[in-house]
C-alpha cells in the first residue's frame, strides 16, 4: 500500500470515532456519567489574612457516597457540600496548600480528588532594619562625596520596593550629610564638615514600603544614625579670650600694673583673665608651650614656658608702659603657633584708696520724668545730684581711672562723673534706694555708697494769660502754672528751695524786651528830630537825582531871589520844602522831598546876594559903621544886567543858552572874600555846606542849557 492510501485511511478513522462519541453523549443517560463524588475548582486562589471558614470550593456527592478530608486536616474542613479553611492563611509562612479528598461508599474509597490552594500575598508587614541604630565616625577633614559607612537596608516580607529618607534634629547639622539615592542607603558627605562646629550629629533613617507618603497601607520604619566627627590636627592655638570673627577667634591681649621699685611676688595678676592658650584644635588638645618673643626692658619680665605664667626678676625702675609680645606653640609642631600681647604699666605706687566723701546721698526726681532725667540734690533742688569717691594719690583728688556702678536696681544708672539718671518711668511717688560702688579699674580698690532718691508727687501745669496795666495797678504774670496777680515790685514766685521757676524768668525775659524795644524806639525818635536834616543833606550828596534836576534847583533859587526883592521877606531864606513846577510852570512845594540842597547850600552862599532892583552897593567908605549892614546883590535874576563885574544867572525862556563875562572886578567885591576863582571851585571848598555856583552846571544836559545862561 502507498503511503497515501494509508494517510487516507487514517482520516476516515478519526472521522467515524467523532461521529460515534457524538452518538454516545446524545443516547447514553447522563446517569450513567457520575461517579459519586466531585469539586467544584479543584485549583484555587486565596488572599491571605482570610478569615477562618473561609470557603474554599463546593463539592458534589451523589447519594450513598460520603467525602472526607484526607490529609492537612488542621487546615481544611468539609461541612456539607463546602470545603473550608480551618486557618487563616499568611503568605510569610505558606505561599500554598493542597488537600486530599475521599470519596467513599460503603466504606470503600471509589475515588481520590486533589484541591491545590495558592496563598496570594498582601502587603500587611513594614520594613524592618536589622538594628535599631548606627554608628559612624568620619574626620572632618573627608571630602565632600565620601560615604560614612556601609549600606544601612530594611528588610520587607511583603518584598516590596523600600523608598528611604534621611532628616535630622538639627537641619543645619543634617545638610553636611546626604543618601546617595531615594532607594539606596548609603549616607554621603554633602558639605565639609568642621569639629568645632559640629563634632557630633544624630540622624533618622526613614524606610518605607510606598513610593508615597500618606499613601493608604503604608508601612515605615526607621533607624538611629549616630555620627561622631574626628577632629584633625589642622589649626594653631588660640589665646583665650577670644572674640569670633568668622572662623577666627581674636585675642584683644592682656593689660596689668606694677609698682615703680617694687617686684611682685609670683605671677602677675593679668586682665581680663589670666594668660593661657589652648590647641586650635580642641579635639586633640595638643600641649602648649609658651615664651617670650620680644623684651625690651632688660630682662624685667620671664615667662613659664609650661603655665604661661609672667613674673618679675627683678623691680622697674622707670614710670611708663611696656609692652610684651608672648608666642604660645603646639609642644609637637612648633610651626603651629600664635601670639598675644601683654601691656605692663609702670606707676608710682599708691598710697590712698577711692573714698566717697558722703556715706549716704539723697536725691528727688518727680513722678513720670522722662528716661535719662537727672536727680538733683535734695538738699539743693536746683543742683543734680553726683556722687564722688575721692582718691589722695592724686593733687586735686579727682581719679580719672575711677568707675561707677549702680547695684541693687536697674531703675536708675550713673554717669563716669557719678551724675545719676533714671532708666525707668515712674508713674507714682515711691521711695527707692540702692548703692553705687566705686573702683580704682587700675589698682582694683573699691568703694560704695547708699543712695535714696524720692519720687516726688508731678505738678500738672496749667496755662495762664499775662496783663500789664501802664498805671500803678497791678500786674498779672503769665506762664505754666497757677494765675497769679502782683503788685509793681512784688517778688516772684519762688521754687520750692529759693530760686525762681521757668515761669519767672520768661516772664521777666518778656518785660525786659518790650522796655528795650521803647528805649530803642524813642532814641530813634530823638535822632530823626534833632538830626534828620544833616543825614537827608548828606545822603542828597551821594545822589543828585533825590532831590530833583538842576532846573527845578534853578528855579527855587529863582524864586528865593524874586521873594528877597519883597520887602517883606527879609534876606534870602530857606523854605522847609522843596519846590517843583506844575502845569504852565507853576510852581508848587512837595512835601515828600527834603529840601537839604536849598536849606544849607542856598543859605551859606546867597546869604549875602542883594536882590536884583536893589542899586549896585558901593563899597562902604572909610569910617563908616561897622554894624551896617552890607549891600547884597542876587546872582539870579530874570533881567539882564550889564553893570561893570556884575555876575548873574539870567533866565530867559525864549533865549538860547549864552555865557556873557563882564569884564571888571568892582571895587569892594574882594572884601566878600571871594575870587572868581573861587566861584568856580568844586571839590577844594572843604566847608560842606557851601554850595558852589558850579552847583548848576552838575547836571547840565540840553535841557537844562536851553534855560539858563551864565555871565
Amino acid at each position: 500500500m502507498s503511503r497515501r492510501g494509508a494517510f487516507v485511511d487514517i482520516v476516515a478513522l478519526l472521522k467515524m470515532g467523532s461521529i460515534l462519541a457524538l452518538f454516545l453523549l446524545l443516547f447514553i443517560p447522563i446517569g450513567c456519567l457520575a461517579q459519586g463524588c466531585q469539586v467544584a475548582n479543584e485549583r484555587v486562589e486565596i488572599k491571605e489574612n482570610n478569615p477562618v471558614g473561609y470557603v474554599v470550593t463546593t463539592i458534589v456527592i451523589d447519594p450513598d457516597y460520603i467525602m472526607t478530608v484526607f490529609d492537612n486536616t488542621e487546615w481544611f474542613e468539609i461541612k456539607g457540600t463546602e470545603l473550608l479553611l480551618k486557618k487563616s492563611l499568611d503568605y510569610e509562612v505558606e505561599t500554598t496548600l493542597d488537600v486530599s479528598l475521599h470519596c467513599i461508599r460503603n466504606g470503600i474509597t471509589e475515588k481520590t480528588t486533589r484541591v491545590y490552594v495558592t496563598v496570594l500575598n498582601l502587603n500587611d508587614n513594614a520594613p524592618t532594619f536589622k538594628q535599631s541604630a548606627y554608628n559612624f565616625t568620619v574626620p572632618e577633614d573627608a571630602k565632600v562625596g565620601t560615604s560614612i559607612g556601609h549600606e544601612i537596608t530594611a528588610d520587607d516580607l511583603d518584598m516590596d520596593t523600600i523608598f528611604y529618607k534621611l532628616s535630622g534634629p538639627i537641619q543645619a547639622a543634617t545638610d553636611h550629610f546626604r543618601l546617595s539615592s531615594v532607594n539606596n542607603p548609603i549616607i554621603l558627605v554633602n558639605q565639609s564638615l568642621d569639629y568645632d562646629n559640629y563634632n557630633y550629629t544624630q540622624l533618622i533613617l526613614t524606610a518605607r514600603d510606598t513610593q508615597g507618603e500618606g499613601v493608604n497601607g503604608s508601612h515605615t520604619a526607621t533607624a538611629t544614625i549616630n555620627i561622631e566627627i574626628s577632629d584633625v590636627d589642622n589649626k594653631p592655638p588660640l589665646f583665650l579670650p577670644c572674640r569670633k570673627v568668622g572662623v577666627i577667634c581674636i585675642n584683644d591681649g592682656y593689660t596689668t600694673n606694677v609698682t615703680r621699685s617694687e617686684k611682685v611676688t609670683g605671677a602677675l595678676d593679668l586682665k581680663p583673665a589670666p594668660l593661657y592658650a589652648i590647641d586650635g584644635d580642641t579635639g586633640i588638645n595638643a600641649p602648649i608651650e609658651y615664651s617670650l618673643v620680644t623684651e625690651n626692658t632688660g630682662g624685667i619680665f620671664a615667662v613659664d614656658s609650661a603655665s604661661g605664667n609672667i613674673t618679675m626678676t627683678r623691680a622697674a625702675d622707670n614710670l611708663g608702659i611696656i609692652l610684651l609680645q608672648i608666642m604660645a606653640a603646639q609642644a609637637d609642631d612648633l610651626l603651629k603657633y600664635a601670639t598675644t600681647t601683654v601691656q605692663i604699666e609702670v606707676v608710682e605706687k599708691n598710697n590712698h584708696p577711692p573714698t566717697f566723701e558722703k556715706k549716704n546721698y539723697l536725691g528727688t526726681i518727680p513722678a513720670h520724668s522722662a528716661i535719662g532725667t537727672l536727680v538733683t540734690d535734695s538738699s539743693s533742688p536746683n543742683r543734680p545730684l553726683q556722687v564722688f569717691a575721692a582718691d589722695g594719690d592724686f593733687t586735686d583728688r579727682i581719679n580719672p581711672f575711677l568707675t561707677y556702678a549702680i547695684n541693687g536696681t536697674t531703675d536708675f544708672t550713673v554717669s563716669r562723673d557719678g551724675y545719676i539718671k533714671n532708666n525707668a518711668l515712674f508713674s507714682s511717688p515711691a521711695t527707692i534706694r540702692f548703692s553705687v560702688l566705686a573702683e580704682d579699674t587700675t589698682t582694683g580698690e573699691k568703694d560704695s555708697t547708699d543712695v535714696v532718691v524720692e519720687i516726688t508727687p508731678s505738678v500738672a501745669p496749667t496755662t495762664v494769660t499775662t496783663t500789664t496795666t501802664l498805671g500803678p495797678g497791678t500786674t498779672t504774670t503769665s506762664g505754666t502754672g497757677p494765675t497769679t496777680t502782683k503788685s509793681p515790685g512784688t517778688e516772684g514766685d519762688k521754687v520750692p528751695g529759693g530760686g525762681y521757676s521757668a515761669t519767672d524768668m520768661a516772664a521777666l525775659g518778656a518785660t525786659l524786651g518790650v522796655i528795650l524795644a521803647l528805649c530803642l524806639a524813642g532814641l530813634g525818635f530823638l535822632i530823626h528830630k534833632h538830626y534828620g536834616d544833616q543825614i537827608r543833606n548828606r545822603m542828597s550828596k551821594s545822589s543828585g537825582d533825590n532831590f530833583g534836576g538842576s532846573e527845578d534847583r534853578t528855579e527855587q533859587l529863582i524864586d528865593d531871589d524874586d521873594d528877597a526883592d519883597d520887602p517883606n521877606s527879609g534876606s534870602a531864606e530857606v523854605m522847609p520844602t522843596s519846590i517843583s513846577y506844575g502845569v504852565e510852570n507853576t510852581v508848587s512845594k512837595d512835601p515828600f522831598v527834603p529840601d537839604l540842597v536849598l536849606g544849607a547850600s542856598t543859605a551859606n552862599v546867597f546869604a549875602n546876594a542883594e536882590p536884583s532892583n536893589v542899586p549896585h552897593a558901593e563899597k562902604p567908605e572909610e569910617g563908616s559903621d561897622p554894624d551896617d549892614k552890607k549891600e547884597v546883590k542876587s546872582i539870579l535874576t530874570k533881567e539882564f544886567k550889564e553893570d561893570p563885574g556884575y555876575k548873574s544867572v539870567w533866565f530867559r525862556e525864549d533865549a538860547t543858552p549864552e555865557v556873557v563875562v563882564i569884564q571888571g572886578v568892582e571895587e569892594g567885591e574882594a572884601d566878600d572874600g571871594e575870587t572868581e576863582e573861587g566861584y568856580n571851585q568844586d571839590d577844594d571848598d572843604d566847608d560842606e555846606d557851601q554850595l558852589s555856583p558850579n552847583f548848576l552846571g552838575m547836571n547840565n544836559d540840553n535841557n537844562y542849557s536851553d534855560n539858563f545862561s551864565q555871565l
